[in-house]
């Protein structure tokens, strides 16, 4: 049975990755191991984190001045929105897009392969462009509908984090690649030091 379940589970997977190879984007997932979505994962998590923490720190100190919890997980949300400012989202998904493309002049300039690069480029010129431009219209004044700053802000922003996140499962894929070859080539070297040392 859990041979059968295995037979099964790959199949799945040979037919996703044939899929995946075709999406602009993700097509370099399918390279990617476990060990490659969890070191991504926990880098992801420890620096996003710590970006906001000025803002984490806002609403905390409002808690505290209000002397009371909200009531509902809402309020909360509410209280953390309340104290990020519209134009600073522009600002926060242009930041969080700028590693990505020092990272993508990296493996231009050291003639390393970047899976997607073209897909990573394109996304990348078009949502700094749209952040930027949004901003200056945000702080000029002459975009002053709150909707459509809220809205085009978070679809701004949760794009810069998918593709940030992306880069990085992508450059662990390489990095550990790149350490699993060393370490082949270092057993190698060991086996045939060993056999000269054996045949002397």
């Amino acid at each position: 049975m859990n041979e059968k379940i295995r037979e099964d589970w790959k199949k799945v997977k040979i037919f996703f990755h044939s899929w995946l190879q075709w999406i602009p984007l993700v097509s370099g997932l399918r390279y990617a191991s476990g060990k490659d979505y969890a070191e991504s994962g926990k880098e992801f998590a420890f620096t996003w984190t710590v970006s906001i923490l000025p803002i984490l720190a806002s609403v905390l100190i409002e808690l505290l001045t209000v002397g009371r919890a909200p009531s509902s997980s809402v309020n909360l949300l509410h209280m953390f929105y309340a104290n990020l400012h519209t134009g600073e989202v522009f600002i926060y998904a242009t930041a969080i897009l700028a590693p990505v493309a020092f990272m993508m002049y990296k493996y231009n300039r050291d003639e390393k392969r970047f899976d997607d690069h073209l897909s990573f480029f394109f996304v990348l010129i078009v949502t700094i462009g749209l952040s930027a431009v949004m901003f200056g219209l945000q702080r000029t004044g002459v975009v002053k509908n709150p909707s459509l700053l809220d809205v085009s802000g978070l679809v701004l922003y949760l794009l810069a984090l998918v593709v940030w996140f992306l880069s990085l499962i992508y450059d662990n894929v390489r990095l550990n690649y790149n350490k699993a070859k060393k370490d082949e080539e270092d057993k190698l070297f060991d086996k045939l030091h060993e056999f000269e040392g054996g045949a002397k």
